[in-house]
């Protein structure tokens, strides 16, 4: 998985230390290999039960291709029990973030060998992690199985996020009765709107893709007030088409495209991700003018869902949202229902206290520069990526 049990994360308790967790009277050690081998992953993985697409070897190498270092780490316990934690990390030394995952690259938390992740095992992690020699380790667990319900002691921050999820009942056409009538009516308008539906996999229309999401980005930067060029910079750093290939080439037909066109020219295009018995609604991109006329991405989602219903899904996620936000109100239209949880950060220095205080400064800057450019600082009604990293 790139890296071998030799080269161990230096920011981290070396491998074959063995962190102490203290519960109450008692005292419970392990031993860690850090980082975990794939059979040691794939071993942990056949006691988990409906593990997440996010959470397998798979997931990682698609990280791994971005440019991230595997850094995950397994604890044996006493007994034979074993746990695993899903994370990478990028820089060395005292500069090193870790993460399980990345913030927007999905949902990874603790694995337990037999299924059960007990408080115990939450508190031991969480030990571990508080030794973090670097900037910050960050856990973004499964909202369907958090790993904490309240901060962990070593813990100095927190984010909270809201997940929107559409269970799937059973036959194709299932999910129908549980959108809203302007959802249905909407795929009714776009069905009749002449557009040309594209369906593929593995990556082979990304190009499409990110002509629609820079068009995104000129429109999400004009319509939060930010400078334009800043705006592409940032996206370029954030969202280079480089990652999207990378994971592109690793999940195969696992990674669907489905975008809609009209005489000859791109209007809506949604990335969708599909796991065991799941499907990640992962990143989305449109002409705004187009696709309002057209209603397409309330179609794309509709053959996205009733494709996963065919399937055998479970679900279907729409990713994450501000609460009560247009985009919440959007997604809720379709039945989704909102699951709620937070990322822990442990960090040696307040890191994301004082990054959520500049990124404060910069919007009150852009706010103003917005107000006497008379621009509107509203926020476009549109689908976010999966993961966490909101566009606005």
């Amino acid at each position: 998985m790139g890296t071998t049990p030799e080269e161990v994360e230096d920011t981290l308790p070396r491998a074959g230390e063995e962190p102490l967790c203290r519960t109450g009277s008692r005292e419970r050690r392990s031993v860690v290999t850090a980082p975990a081998t794939r059979s040691a992953w794939l071993r942990v993985l056949e006691g988990v039960r409906q593990p997440l697409l996010t959470q397998t070897p798979r997931w990682l190498d698609g990280l791994t291709a971005m440019g991230h270092r595997d850094a995950s780490r397994l604890y044996s316990l006493p007994g034979g029990r074993e746990l695993l934690l899903p994370l990478v990390a990028r820089g060395r030394g005292p500069v090193a973030v870790a993460a399980s995952w990345p913030h927007g690259l999905g949902y990874g938390g603790i694995l337990a060998s037999d299924g059960r992740v007990t408080p115990e095992d939450s508190a031991l992690v969480a030990a571990d992690a508080a030794r973090h020699r670097g900037l910050r380790l960050s856990v973004a667990p499964s909202p369907w199985a958090p790993c904490w319900t309240a901060p962990p002691t070593g813990a100095r921050a927190q984010d909270h996020h809201l997940t929107q999820v559409l269970p799937l009942p059973g036959p194709r056409g299932g999910a129908w009765a549980g959108y809203s009538t302007n959802v249905r009516r909407s795929v009714r308008r776009a069905e009749r709107a002449g557009l040309e539906v594209r369906r593929d996999v593995g990556g082979t229309v990304l190009a499409d893709f990110d002509r629609l999401y820079r068009l995104s980005v000129d429109r999400w930067a004009l319509a939060g007030g930010k400078p334009l060029a800043l705006a592409r910079v940032h996206a370029r750093f954030a969202e280079p088409p480089r990652h999207l290939a990378a994971l592109a080439q690793v999940l195969g037909d696992a990674f669907v495209t489905w975008s809609a066109w009209r005489e000859g020219e791109p209007v809506a295009s949604i990335v969708v991700l599909h796991g065991s018995d799941h499907a990640f609604y992962w990143r989305g991109a449109m002409d705004r003018a187009l696709a309002a006329r057209t209603h397409a991405n309330a179609l794309l989602h509709h053959l996205a869902i009733e494709e996963s219903q065919a399937a055998g899904h479970r679900f279907y996620s729409f990713g994450e949202s501000d609460e009560g936000s247009p985009l919440a109100e959007y997604k809720a239209k379709f039945g989704a229902a909102p699951l709620r949880w937070s990322t822990y950060h442990f960090e040696r220095f307040p890191v994301s206290a004082t990054t959520a205080s500049a990124r404060r400064v910069v919007l009150a800057a852009a706010s103003s520069a917005a107000g006497v450019t008379g621009r509107r600082p509203d926020r476009p009604v549109e689908p976010a990526q999966h993961g966490g990293a909101r566009r606005s």
